[in-house]
């Protein structure tokens, strides 16, 4: 790195967990250090401790972990330990950040992004709410055009040098630290097995779990298919449209919205198809139209109407109880949907409004 006083400075780091039966070591004597206009990574499989590492300099851990009396966080001259609550929500968003991974955990979908970005900025600027929105909006001019991975992690390294700001970047992806990152600390088990510059990790790893890490990292090309195997999948022309409703109760206008046409597609018994694309490209809408409802696939020149659109699953809701702790608008929009579909009351046995009584779902229907 460089003779700097760091940003921000991690020393001897430990965080464990109380669970059921025990105490779990999730990070174990940590020590990193970030410096202005430089990225630091912190790479390893899933559960090494980045995150929990991230979370602890962020004072965002939760009620059951415990940092050791031991570790020492020092964010520009300033121990974090001695900050109380206050003075850490003052710090928090203003001159120190932390970047989700998932904008629909991070964001609220009830309302719009400007109005969420204005929020934080009124609480640390104290500007007017109409001053705190065109904020919200010249900061969101600066990235609307950003959609793939690439040009986020180009704009951020752009905002690195203009602003003079320090990146830790978690990350298991190697081909981006070895793009980005200034030095890389290798994380397993919550330790850091080895760090140093990118060019001496990459190019002479040490540590066995390094060159392991390394080596995993996908190579080559897939082998052709022998033969002409059977068709598993066979999708000709598929089109999903999405109805959007605008404006108040008394002037409301329904809108369509394309959000996959004319799309083909086979696949046969052993192969394996790539659906790439920058988000909002319909990757993940044309997989859904895939697995429509009791798994029929799309036949040839056929559209997928609307109300089939609505009933595709979700991801990762398959296999878990329907809307458990589900804020009261998903609830509300489930039940619009259910009256839709089924065209009668709810239920008054179920658990939620997926259980009814439509002849797809796992109960007689209701008498009259």
């Amino acid at each position: 790195m460089n003779k700097m006083t760091p940003i921000i400075d991690a020393q001897n780091v430990a965080v464990s967990f109380k669970v059921e039966g025990g105490i779990v070591e999730a990070v174990r004597d940590v020590s990193f250090t970030l410096y202005r206009g430089k990225t630091t990574a912190l790479v390893g499989e899933s559960g090494s401790g980045k995150s929990v590492t991230a979370r602890a300099i962020m004072k965002l851990l939760s009620k059951r972990a415990i940092v050791s009396d031991q570790s020492k966080i020092t964010f520009d001259g300033t121990d974090m330990a001695s900050l109380s609550k206050a003075q850490m929500r003052a710090l928090r968003g203003n001159r120190i950040s932390m970047i989700f991974q998932e904008p629909m955990s991070s964001l609220n979908p009830v309302y719009k992004i400007g109005a969420q970005l204005a929020e934080a900025i009124m609480l640390h600027q104290r500007l007017s709410r109409k001053a705190a929105l065109a904020r919200a909006v010249e900061l969101l001019d600066e990235v609307l055009d950003v959609t793939v991975q690439a040009e986020i992690l180009h704009l951020i390294d752009e905002l690195k040098r203009k602003y003079g700001m320090g990146v830790i970047l978690i990350t298991h992806d190697l081909t981006v630290v070895r793009q980005f990152a200034d030095h890389v600390y290798v994380m397993q088990h919550g330790e850091v097995q080895e760090e140093g510059p990118t060019e001496a990790i990459f190019g002479s790893p040490q540590h066995p779990y390094t060159q392991r890490l390394l080596a995993s990292d996908p190579k080559g090309v897939a082998e052709p298919l022998s033969g002409t195997p059977d068709k598993v999948l066979d999708g000709k022309n598929v089109r999903v449209e999405f109805k959007l409703r605008r404006g108040g109760f008394f002037n409301s206008e329904v809108t369509t919205l394309v959000a996959a046409d004319g799309l083909d597609i086979d696949i046969r018994r052993g192969e394996t198809l790539g659906l790439v694309g920058e988000s909002g490209s319909g990757k993940t809408t044309f997989g859904q139209a895939l697995l429509r409802d009791r798994g029929q696939y799309p036949q040839r020149d056929e559209t997928l109407p609307v109300a089939d659109a609505d009933r595709i699953p979700r991801p990762l809701r398959l296999a878990q109880p329907a809307h458990v702790g589900a804020p009261d608008h998903r609830r509300r929009a489930d039940r619009q949907r259910h009256r839709q579909e089924c065209q009668r009351p709810l239920c008054p046995r179920a658990a939620s409004p997926a259980r009814c009584g439509s002849a797809r779902h796992d109960h007689p229907p209701l008498s009259a």
